[in-house]
């Protein structure tokens, strides 16, 4: 085993115990909304835990804005070797995200040569881009960022891949579904268990295509696939 996965699965201990209480906070969550909603929106009338559980599921996701810009101010400066073709569907995803949209899959697959060893690798992102990408993945390190960094898109495809050793996403029961999907960046409140499956299966085609020079693109999926998400949206 590379010493970097023994690294990661090392990590892996504390990377879970940041999630061990997901259950607990979704039901947590849907009581929430339910009182908010009975509430008329308005804070006022909620207890201080509910205040802060709102507040909590946005802390991740709310990085996903300012990721977009930084993935956009590389629009005018790719190098020269790449192809032209390559950067006009790059920057048709990026529309697609501004514009309210989701991109396809595929497109995001075609366009993986920007994340490694393109301008979006992890060696090439800018202290301010590495600083939103760790806040979206809950790392809170000062230092080492881009090492921590890959060690958390190799834990993902470690879980990836057990998902799929164990008879893939649509075996999985309902709660592992809302967890897994929570973990990489979805809100799963009141998203129907067949829209969960099929967010998770898009994630898992991105995932199984990902090579070690890529994990970049792994770690950007929140925002690839989940931007524009109505789950998502209704945080904020």
């Amino acid at each position: 085993m590379s010493r970097i996965r023994l690294a990661a699965l090392q990590t892996y201990g504390i990377f879970m115990e940041g999630t061990k209480n997901f259950y607990v906070d979704t039901k947590d969550y849907i009581k929430i909304r339910r009182n908010l909603k009975a509430s008329s929106g308005d804070f006022k009338k909620l207890i201080r835990r509910e205040i802060e559980f709102n507040d909590y599921l946005r802390q991740r996701l709310k990085h996903n804005k300012s990721l977009l810009k930084h993935l956009r101010r590389f629009q005018c400066s790719f190098p020269e070797q790449y192809p032209q073709s390559l950067i006009k569907e790059w920057l048709k995803i990026l529309d697609s995200l501004r514009g309210g949209n989701q991109p396809d899959v595929q497109q995001i697959l075609d366009c993986k040569l920007m994340f490694g060893p393109g301008p979006y690798c992890l060696l090439c992102l800018e202290g301010d881009h590495l600083w939103h990408l760790a806040q979206l993945h809950s790392i809170s390190l000062s230092l080492a960022r881009r090492k921590s960094l890959a060690r958390r898109a190799i834990i993902l495809m470690e879980m990836d891949q057990a998902i799929l050793r164990e008879g893939g996403v649509h075996n999985m029961p309902m709660k592992a579904l809302q967890k897994s999907c929570y973990i990489r960046g979805l809100n799963p409140a009141f998203v129907t268990k067949e829209h969960l499956i099929f967010w998770l299966n898009q994630w898992l085609k991105i995932s199984t295509h990902v090579q070690a020079k890529e994990l970049s693109l792994l770690l950007h999926c929140p925002l690839l696939l989940g931007y524009n998400e109505p789950s998502n949206l209704r945080l904020f």
